[in-house]
């Protein structure tokens, strides 16, 4: 949870009758999952496996992203993916790419960007879908879906924006494994787990973070149920296992850090 600061002014008045004003900074520290990525064997992730199994849902959180590098300079992605039945991001109902600046095959350069997986492929007839993204910033994120709503699976919206200009068809018909029929194939159940990763397989990630709060899960696409909450704010000793207790979860490489503004406290 991300709390505002405030400032207290004391009017006081001199001996003389001077007057002047006392102005103390009250300032708030917010507690919010990092994860990282420190090792080459996996990566930095937060998994959330759903006690129910969601045909429809809505999924709410903000984060916030850093430049994040390997030793070798490169940047790299932070993902938010819901999966069906299989482990495969390729395969899951929608993974949206955190992407910072890459160098493309003809040499140029491509701004950082929100991207959603396989829409960028031939075979997604619909147009890539994309947005701006800026690093060292927080988001707020909404995505909501229907997976018995065929062609307009899922709706994501970006502080207020609706990324692509409204509901898209999941592109996890690009994969063979699901292909045509990819509702029976790969989410016969809808939505069993949410995750959020920083990084990929093989690679360590020493420079930057993901940041990550204010979850909220809900089993209806409205938003009006909730399934599950965590702003991590009454988390106690650092453990990020604490609010998953009684549920199905892997947290691998992340911890809570206390944030001044934009910053991590350890970081100012």
């Amino acid at each position: 949870m991300r709390r505002d600061s405030i400032n207290d002014t004391i009017p006081l008045v001199s001996a003389d009758g001077t007057t002047a004003n006392l102005v103390i900074r009250i300032v708030a520290l917010s507690q919010v999952a990092e994860i990282r990525n420190d090792t080459s064997s996996d990566t930095g992730e937060l998994r959330l496996n759903t006690e129910n199994h969601l045909l429809e849902g809505k999924l709410t959180f903000k984060f916030l992203k850093n430049v994040a590098t390997d030793n070798n300079g490169v940047q790299k992605d932070a993902y938010i993916t819901l999966y069906g039945s299989s482990g495969s991001s390729s395969e899951s109902l929608v993974d949206l790419r955190i992407q910072g600046e890459a160098e493309e095959l003809d040499g140029s350069i491509r701004a950082p960007r929100f991207l959603v997986r396989n829409t960028d492929s031939d075979a997604y007839t619909d147009g890539i879908i994309e947005a701006p993204f800026v690093e060292d910033q927080w988001y707020d994120v909404e995505i909501s879906w229907n997976v018995d709503q065929a062609g307009q699976e899922v709706t994501i919206s970006i502080d207020g924006e609706i990324l692509g200009g409204g509901a898209f068809q999941t592109a996890a018909f690009v994969d063979s494994d699901c292909g045509t029929d990819y509702k029976a194939n790969c989410f016969p159940e809808g939505v069993e787990r949410v995750q959020w990763r920083f990084g990929d397989n093989g690679t360590q990630v020493p420079f930057g973070a993901y940041f990550v709060d204010d979850v909220v899960l809900y089993s209806d696409a409205a938003g009006t149920i909730v399934e599950f909450e965590d702003d991590w704010f009454n988390t106690r000793n650092q453990s990020i296992r604490e609010n998953y207790i009684g549920r199905s979860r892997h947290t691998n490489q992340r911890s809570i850090q206390n944030f001044q503004g934009n910053k991590p406290t350890r970081f100012s």
